[in-house]
């Protein structure tokens, strides 16, 4: 195909003006990329020392918590021996309580309970004999000596 001058030449320019362009928007793309590299830098310089800080502070705390952990699990074993040794002595001191104090109770109750049982069967006997007529009482009968004077 062929073009007329004219027109071949328009296209040159086209692609020569548009190269240059595209030549243009690389440099400043370059020249951003280089400034922006410098920024970071800049700016790692001045994080790196609270990174390094940051590091320290992350190393202590672990420190730390393996110390506390190891604590915790230290008092938590003499805790549950502690609780199992309590629980013993709970279990021998209740039951020498039921046996010291309950049981004497238990005696002290029955004894006041017979009594109790002896006044009323008392109070009954005398108001009975109150209440009854007089019988007339028949002699006890002798024992017999077994033989002895």
């Amino acid at each position: 195909m062929n073009l007329n001058p004219f027109a071949s030449n328009l296209v040159v320019v086209w692609y020569l003006s548009l190269s240059l362009v595209l030549t243009g928007v690389v440099i400043g793309l370059t020249l951003a990329l280089h400034k922006l590299n410098a920024r970071l830098e800049a700016l790692t310089s001045q994080v790196e020392p609270v990174l390094q800080k940051a590091d320290l502070a992350l190393a202590l705390a672990n420190e730390k918590l393996e110390s506390i952990g190891s604590a915790t699990e230290s008092l938590l074993a003499h805790t549950e021996a502690v609780a199992t040794t309590v629980e013993a002595k709970t279990e021998t001191t209740s039951r020498l309580v039921q046996k010291t104090i309950h049981a004497p109770f238990v005696s002290a109750n029955a004894l006041l309970a017979g009594v109790a049982a002896g006044a009323k069967a008392l109070r009954a006997g005398s108001t009975a004999r109150v209440l009854q007529s007089p019988k007339p009482q028949t002699p006890l009968q002798e024992e017999p000596n077994h033989g002895k004077q």
